[in-house]
């Protein structure tokens, strides 16, 4: 299966999405939580927020695509030739 593939199967990018969501929340509100409240963000704070929303949403892409292929890739040739 291409990567292509892998990171538009079903459900993988609902998935790194949703993962984004919380986790970038989470985190943008403990970064910048007290100029998000005051409303005194920055274009600086602003761009940083988006990539903390961008970080974990490529971590989860990275796992679940990772997980994929180590599910599909044929078995260690190693431990064929022993079941021969």
């Amino acid at each position: 299966m291409s990567l292509r593939a892998l990171i538009f199967a079903p459900g993988v990018q609902a998935r790194a999405i949703r993962t984004s969501l919380v986790v970038g929340s989470i985190l943008a509100l403990i970064n910048h939580g007290d100029n998000i409240w005051a409303s005194t963000l920055s274009s600086g704070a602003m761009l940083k927020i988006l990539l903390t929303y961008a970080v974990p949403y490529c971590v989860a892409l990275y796992a679940s695509v990772s997980a994929m292929k180590a599910m599909t890739a044929p078995a260690n040739p190693e431990d064929e030739s022993k079941n021969h």
